[in-house]
């Protein structure tokens, strides 16, 4: 009998929830060395239109915006979830964010942060308010250290191009690494370009001509390190204080067959390059305090004169 009657009833409609799918954007990677480009057949399409046009507000806005809207088209939520986002839009855009909500982000450690400043302020009160000479570096002079991904090569054939580009201008350093003959060069030139960006946006260095700050700086020779004089016109320009090298993990393994049923196992090699940006003014205070060490010194004395000490009226021996 129910199988007679089923004929009769309607089947019951599909609900389906608005979902939330965010807009990926496709931009080009900062590595070359991946996997996808071993692809014979993979797109060699570096950007995408999408990507193109992120340089527009009105775009990256509207990405935003499109992100973050669930897609209900031909649901049966359509019209409620469209009249809900009109009547809270103007609500939502005037309403402040909710620090409660930021604090995971902004102070994910607030007893660790507690004790820290609980230790300065007793350090700031042992030393009656006055700034040490690190304080005052680190106050004034600007620093930043970066980390390439792990680059398929090996520590050694690394080495000899961090000990090239180490001491030099951040430009001279890209310049050599353009015309450089190794395979890294190429490399270490993107990683150079992604360590100055990042150096600019974050730590805002090497903005003294645009901020004006290098408007009435006269040019200075100074002396770096290695003994290398060097005219530095502009204070916040970007050098290369320190670059080395770290080994990394291990890619994979290949198998070398010998005689009499042996093999052996050959691993490739995977290694980091670290730099150490700073800028020229750093370079200009390490020259001042050398001469002024220098000076403090005095000349060097051949036969200095110095009292005779324990002096007697008799013979000792």
């Amino acid at each position: 009998a129910l199988l007679t009657l089923r004929p009769f009833f309607p089947p019951l409609p599909t609900l389906t929830a608005p979902t939330i799918s965010p807009t990926l954007v496709h931009t080009r990677a900062k590595s070359s060395w991946s996997l996808s480009s071993l692809n014979p057949f993979a797109s060699r399409k570096t950007t995408t239109p999408t990507a193109q046009g992120l340089d527009d507000p009105a775009t990256r806005k509207q990405l935003y915006e499109k992100s973050f809207a669930p897609k209900v088209d031909g649901s049966i939520f359509e019209d409620e979830v469209k009249s809900a986002q009109q009547a809270d839009g103007p609500a939502r855009a005037s309403k402040p964010l909710d620090p409660a909500a930021l604090v995971a982000a902004r102070d994910p450690d607030p007893r660790g942060r507690l004790r820290w400043q609980r230790a300065a302020v007793a350090k700031m009160v042992v030393r009656r308010g006055a700034e040490t000479v690190d304080d005052v570096i680190a106050r004034t002079e600007r620093c930043m250290t970066f980390k390439s991904p792990l680059l398929p090569t090996s520590s050694k054939k690394m080495m000899y191009l961090a000990q090239q580009i180490a001491g030099k201008p951040l430009d001279e350093a890209m310049l050599q690494m353009r015309y450089s003959k190794k395979k890294m060069g190429s490399e270490i030139k993107r990683q150079l370009e992604l360590a100055r960006d990042r150096a600019v946006v974050v730590h805002g260095m090497g903005l003294g001509k645009h901020n004006g700050e290098a408007a009435d700086v006269q040019p200075r020779k100074v002396q770096d390190r290695d003994g290398v004089w060097r005219t530095v016109s502009d204070p916040t320009s970007i050098y290369i204080d320190q670059a080395w090298v770290n080994k990394g993990p291990k890619r994979y393994a290949r198998t070398i067959h010998l005689g009499r049923g042996r093999r052996v196992p050959i691993r490739s090699h995977q290694t980091t390059i670290s730099v150490v940006l700073k800028e020229e003014r750093t370079r200009v205070r390490l020259h001042d305090e050398k001469k002024a060490k220098k000076e403090r010194n005095g000349p060097w004395v051949h036969l200095p004169h110095r009292p005779v000490s324990a002096q007697h009226q008799y013979y000792l021996w």
